[in-house]
């Protein structure tokens, strides 16, 4: 079995009281780094591309959403997030991850919010 990392300090004052706004995904409790959550929604948009399965576009959306409620202001992205989508790490080096993701979801979707937030990501970058 895989070893499991032990839970970020600040997970436990990140969570409150309230209930989550928005989950994109359901089960254990997980800390997502946001290069491999943009690489594994990603694959789920190309799969949506070949199955038609609605559900598979949903899912890639509630990630979407998530990644633009969660930009900063200056267009990064924070590094590291829990299931509930409560920020735990705000390094942003990987702010070039979702771009890819941001741009195909645009074109899946027609929403050009996703686009927008994938622009103002790469002008953070660059």
């Amino acid at each position: 079995a895989g070893r499991r990392r032990p839970p970020d300090e600040n997970l436990q004052e990140s969570r409150g009281s309230d209930p989550p706004s928005i989950k994109w995904r359901s089960g254990d409790p997980y800390l997502g780094h946001v290069r491999i959550t943009s690489d594994g929604a990603m694959g789920v948009l190309l799969g949506w591309h070949v199955t038609g399965e609605d559900t598979w576009l949903e899912f890639a959306r509630r990630f979407g959403d998530f990644l633009v409620r969660a930009q900063n202001a200056d267009g990064s992205f924070p590094g590291e997030f829990d299931m509930d989508c409560h920020v735990l790490k705000n390094f942003t080096d990987a702010t070039s991850h979702p771009i890819p993701f941001l741009l195909a979801l645009s074109r899946a979707t027609g929403n050009v919010t996703y686009e927008t937030a994938a622009v103002r990501a790469g002008s953070y970058v660059v």
